[in-house]
């Protein structure tokens, strides 16, 4: 035994194994060292976006070759059942296409959380480290073999069907790209979870220090040594705090929009699978569901483990500010200040797992230029923290009052645009939805008659109009992180200057408690209907998802007569005025 461990690989070997998969599917499109763990110096002239262009073109290949042989792979007794494995393979094959996309477009914001991590790298203990890797070579490898598994009973059960054999590997290699990208998003949240762990252990380090620091007398040197340590160890730990918050928007905007679709595609090919299985119960009584219904396990269990990692890590960032209010003050000012602004950072500040914060989208129209003059206050405190005088706090003073005065002139600014574009901004958008809603239906009609020029015509004219969307979501999405970063930046303005200063100091709480209570920035429709773009997102979400839905729905179909059953065109009807029912009670219930 003792002859065989040597040769067994070791946890850093494992997860580097991990990452060169990460790196060959296209998830890492810069130069990166699947070793160490670090990026390539900035100097290095290799570049990995031949990578994700690689997969794209492959996986556009997968995609004609489906095309040409698509009565083959597709074709089933009931016409319905076609239109069921279209959809699924459809969303799979769409979702692949938007995450290598939004890959190449964010490989600037995914090297950043890179270089968040070398700055942060030595503040986690070694034990965190160890626990991290533990954890995720199990889950990962685990998972694996597990999905494996899984996929090797399904090549058993439908490999004498060339045709069902033929479906099986297309729809295996487009999960084997998303359910990496799944694996690959859970390793960044388990890393974020080990910082947030190792804050927490100092906060409560930090309050078992301050309580031993009074058992000395106020007068002795070993107290304000000891003192002093203190303030500085907050001041460290609440810097770090802003760190961490920072990589936690740097991962949500890095895998944002592709966890959307990500997720989507998970959520139809489960719609879909379940629908068979129904079929299979109803209609073909000696073809058990037993090996369908497996088919369902490996992304059930990939979406319970990236919800266990983001509940695990959520956990330990909302037991922050516990911690920090067990920490003992007594009726010392200076540290009740700082633990109030610290409180203060938490509360505002909250880390979330969000998809860009998409379903929590405001419209909002804070320049970016206010940031830029906050950046410059801040620089501004540093210096005067430790040089300043009366005169340069007053001129720090003067510039928060003007910058605030800016974010009052805005805020009056959004509620005249409510007033101006708010119902016309709101039909526009639902008439776009319901020409998406029926120009799909014709496209999935075209697939099925063979008219495929006219369909890829049609969803070459659909397509403009989910471009415009994205487009439009995604210029509110970085104004509303402006609007939010303002606070950030507020809290980023130096504590220890504002210790010093009385007037600095209720300068930012003045400014931090307006926009505490100032309204969302939202395209509220008059403030009658608040049909802000969270409505919009979601009732497309229902166009894509409510037809899936009906295929598992038992009752739905069997109201349908059997010549409505057999016709692809009698159903799809019937789906199109469904989901134009639920889109309209959405708008109305929103």
């Amino acid at each position: 035994m003792n002859l065989v461990l040597p040769l067994l690989p070791t946890a850093r070997q494992l997860l580097s194994a991990a990452f060169a998969m990460f790196k060959l599917f296209g998830f890492i499109p810069f130069a990166f060292d699947c070793y160490t763990f670090k990026l390539k110096s900035t100097n290095a002239t290799e570049t990995l976006l031949h990578l994700p262009v690689f997969q794209f073109i492959f996986y556009a290949t997968l995609n004609w070759i489906t095309l040409l042989y698509r009565v083959e792979i597709f074709y089933t007794d009931l016409q319905i059942l076609s239109v069921n494995d279209i959809l699924k393979y459809g969303s799979l094959l769409m979702a692949v296409f938007v995450m290598l996309i939004f890959t190449v477009i964010q490989r600037n914001t995914h090297r950043s959380v890179w270089d968040m991590l070398d700055l942060i790298r030595d503040t986690a203990r070694k034990k965190f480290v160890q626990s991290f890797t533990r954890h995720y070579l199990w889950k990962f490898y685990g998972y694996l073999v597990f999905s494996a598994f899984i996929e090797t009973l399904v090549l058993q059960a439908v490999n004498e069907s060339p045709s069902d054999l033929a479906y099986w590997l297309i729809i295996l290699i487009l999960h084997a790209f998303l359910r990496l990208h799944h694996l690959f998003h859970m390793c960044f949240i388990d890393i974020l979870k080990i910082h947030l762990q190792q804050l927490h252990y100092g906060l409560v380090e930090i309050g078992e220090y301050i309580g031993d620091l009074h058992a000395h007398p106020h007068n002795s040197d070993t107290y304000r040594e000891s003192y002093q340590r203190c303030i500085d160890r907050l001041l460290e730990l609440k810097s770090l705090y802003g760190q961490l918050w920072e990589l936690s928007d740097r991962i949500n905007r890095t895998f944002g929009w592709s966890q959307i679709c990500n997720f989507t595609g998970n959520f139809v090919q489960l719609s879909c699978d379940l629908y068979w299985c129904y079929v299979s119960a109803k209609f073909y009584n000696t073809y058990g569901g037993q090996e369908i219904f497996i088919t369902l396990l490996p992304t059930g269990l990939l979406i319970g483990l990236l919800l266990n990692s983001a509940e695990s890590c959520l956990r330990v960032a909302s037991s922050l500010q516990s911690a920090l209010l067990e920490i003992p003050l007594e009726n010392d000012s200076t540290f009740r200040k700082i633990i109030y602004r610290f409180g203060l950072q938490i509360a505002q500040q909250r880390i979330r797992l969000t998809a860009n914060g998409l379903f929590e989208i405001n419209y909002s129209l804070l320049k970016m230029s206010l940031n830029t003059e906050l950046g410059w206050t801040i620089e501004l405190s540093e210096g005067a923290s430790r040089y300043g005088g009366i005169r340069s706090d007053g001129q720090i003073c003067d510039h928060l009052h003007t910058l605030m005065n800016a974010f009052a002139r805005i805020e009056r600014l959004v509620g005249l645009l409510n007033r101006a574009f708010g119902y016309s901004f709101a039909i526009i958008k639902l008439i776009n939805h319901i020409y998406i809603l029926t120009d799909t239906y014709w496209i999935v009609q075209g697939f099925i008659s063979g008219t495929v020029l006219n369909s890829l015509y049609l969803e070459g004219c659909i397509s403009s109009k989910f471009i415009c969307l994205m487009m439009n979501l995604y210029s509110n999405e970085r104004i509303l992180s402006e609007c939010h970063r303002t606070q950030v930046l507020l809290h980023r303005i130096n504590l220890r200057w504002q210790l010093r200063c009385k007037a600095g100091w209720d300068r930012v709480q003045h400014f931090l408690l307006k926009l505490e209570s100032s309204e969302p920035f939202a395209m509220t429709a008059i403030s009658m209907f608040r049909m802000d773009y969270v409505i919009m997102m979601q009732v497309w979400i229902y166009q894509g998802v409510t037809v899936s839905d009906l295929f598992a729905n038992g009752s739905v179909l069997l109201k349908l007569s059997t010549d409505e059953f057999v016709d692809g065109s009698s159903f799809g009807i019937n789906c199109m005025k469904m989901t134009m029912y639920v889109v309209m009670a959405a708008a109305i219930c929103k």
